[in-house]
């Protein structure tokens, strides 16, 4: 009698462990810590005057959480901000371009800031007992925020004058998608990759001697960010 008990006992213990192997991929609460680029593209980077807004690649940083109510769909919470720096090179020479009176321009810059705070839907696929992919559909709020920008000119006949251009901000509603993968190690802690789409085109409020100016830009940029991962 004692070796059956003892037989069924390991046979008890074994599938338990294999139940908690398996299940590593099926955490239902993960919690990230994120960090990556920002990838500005379209009118963003482009470099056309009174147009476009001249960013640059950036850093993005962030976070997230996501409750899996069933076992392959989910509600998730997320934030991140991106900051994209100028191209300020490339705006000082279309600049001098643009005006054929401008001798010389000196350009200070801040970045382009973006935060983003969304709530949404994510699905996940898993592929052996620990890798998983999942697809996220989020909306919430995109807050942007132009430059402060500082400018020295030099004018034909004229010496060095400073002129600065106020911050702007705008907030709106934006839908974010985005796709990425996840490993677990055991005791539920593992890495991901993010890939998420922002874009929307904001309206930017300028107080200028004739009265308000509002100017239209868009903002997007692919946000794709590695995570430290804790599941539960």
């Amino acid at each position: 009698m004692q070796p059956k008990l003892t037989h069924l006992s390991l046979a008890f213990l074994f599938i338990l462990l294999s139940l908690g192997a398996r299940s590593q991929s099926h955490k239902n609460l993960i919690i990230s810590l994120n960090g990556g680029v920002s990838l500005p593209f379209g009118d963003f980077s482009g470099t056309t005057l009174y147009k476009d807004s001249f960013a640059k690649t950036g850093v993005s940083l962030g976070g997230d959480a996501t409750w899996f109510f069933h076992r392959y769909l989910g509600v998730s919470l997320s934030f991140s901000q991106s900051n994209n720096p100028i191209d300020v090179t490339t705006l000082t020479i279309e600049k001098l371009n643009d005006d054929p009176f401008l001798q010389e321009l000196s350009i200070r810059s801040e970045s382009f800031t973006s935060t983003v705070i969304t709530a949404g839907i994510s699905g996940r696929w898993a592929f052996g007992d620990n890798f998983t992919v999942y697809g996220k559909v989020m909306a919430g709020l995109l807050r942007s925020q132009t430059p402060y920008q500082l400018y020295r000119t030099t004018y034909f006949e004229l010496g060095p004058t400073y002129y600065e251009i106020t911050s702007s901000r705008d907030d709106a509603f934006v839908v974010v998608p985005g796709i990425g993968g996840m490993y677990l190690f055991k005791r539920g802690l593992g890495v991901k990759l993010d890939a998420d789409y922002v874009g929307r085109k904001m309206t930017f409020p300028f107080q200028t001697s004739n009265g308000m100016r509002y100017d239209e830009r868009e903002v997007r940029y692919i946000q794709i960010m590695i995570g430290l991962v804790v599941g539960f």
